[in-house]
């Protein structure tokens, strides 16, 4: 892996590659989804894409590998991850579009939330507050603190 000695400007580490593996499985999902129409296979490689995004977080903080690139890769790509598998599966008819609203309304709430609170320098209450009751909800926890244990 690439140290270039100063923690955090590291570009080559193991999350970043296991994020950038995630976003290279979003055609795929889609050619499952539609090109072979296999929904269970889709479905299983959604759910592998989103068990990584934990790993790579955790894999990032445990070997020290936090690095500046992967605190922005690492929401773009889940941001990414949502909208190209909620699109598919409505698209797909998997769901009813009133229900991927719902969750689409909500996504755009708690991102939005995020980067106004992050604007503000809002860290110190939503790392009290807010990570502790909405963590295992959302993405904020990790947005505005992705560093924490």
């Amino acid at each position: 892996m690439a140290d270039t000695g100063a923690s955090g400007t590291r570009i080559a580490t193991l999350p970043n590659l296991i994020t950038l593996a995630r976003l290279s499985c979003l055609p795929v999902f889609l050619w499952l989804l539609f090109g072979v129409e296999n929904r269970a296979a889709a479905a299983w490689l959604l759910a592998v894409l989103g068990i990584t995004d934990w790993v790579d977080g955790y894999l990032a903080r445990r070997m020290d590998q936090v690095s500046n690139v992967g605190k922005v890769l690492d929401p773009v790509a889940d941001r990414l991850l949502f909208i190209v598998g909620a699109g598919g599966i409505v698209v797909d008819g998997s769901v009813p579009v009133w229900f991927a609203a719902i969750v689409l309304v909500r996504e755009i709430l708690v991102g939005g939330a995020t980067l106004v609170l992050a604007a503000l320098g809002v860290t110190d209450w939503v790392d009290g507050y807010l990570a502790r009751h909405m963590h295992q909800e959302s993405e904020l926890g990790k947005v505005l603190d992705p560093v924490a244990d």
